[in-house]
């Protein structure tokens, strides 16, 4: 199984998909930790609309102002997704891996596997880099101490399981019709 998560990530390290992806991310969380473009919350309640818009003051809240709507993110796990889970459904390598004598227990886990760590190194990214940008940008604005770091990965943790639960919908979806369309 770790020869198949090694192969994995050989390929995507020498593929296009997960360093656009990452770019694309890093681009964008960059410009979300900086102020300059905050997440507006839009919702009808009855016949009301109610519109929040959060402003980011300092770099000690950016993390937390892009972590109040991580729907985006799912859109950054999909590539990712279709390169680790597709790939070997479209060129036909599966039948090769399982001749070979592996079973298809082991090469879904690995798959399911190595989809978890991609996911988890994007919702890191997330965090980190909404932090160093808002740092630099903002300054940031409170003491630098073990309990501003205990209340962050306390949030980070908590949306954890989401994105491994819409990982684990994602690699199903896949491996349900064996296509990367």
């Amino acid at each position: 199984m770790l020869n198949l998560i090694r192969a994995d990530i050989y390929r995507l390290a020498h593929g296009k998909i997960m360093w656009v992806t990452t770019g694309i991310l890093t681009l964008f969380y960059i410009l979300g930790g900086s102020g300059k473009f905050t997440p507006t919350f839009r919702t009808t309640i009855g016949s009301n609309q109610i519109e929040q818009a959060g402003k980011i003051l300092n770099g000690s809240q950016a993390p937390y102002a892009v972590m109040a709507s991580p729907e985006f993110l799912i859109y950054f796990f999909l590539p990712a997704l279709i390169m680790v889970a597709g790939a070997d459904f479209s060129s036909g390598a599966i039948k090769n891996t399982l001749a070979k004598g592996g079973s298809r227990l082991r090469f879904y886990f690995s798959k399911l596997l190595l989809a978890y760590m991609a996911g988890t190194f994007f919702d890191v990214l997330q965090v980190g880099l909404s932090l160093i940008s808002g740092t630099i940008f903002l300054g940031f604005g409170r003491a630098l101490n073990a309990g501003y770091f205990e209340k962050l990965a306390e949030t980070f943790l908590l949306q954890l399981p989401l994105f491994l639960g819409v990982i684990s919908v994602g690699i199903f979806i896949v491996f349900l019709t064996r296509r990367m369309a």
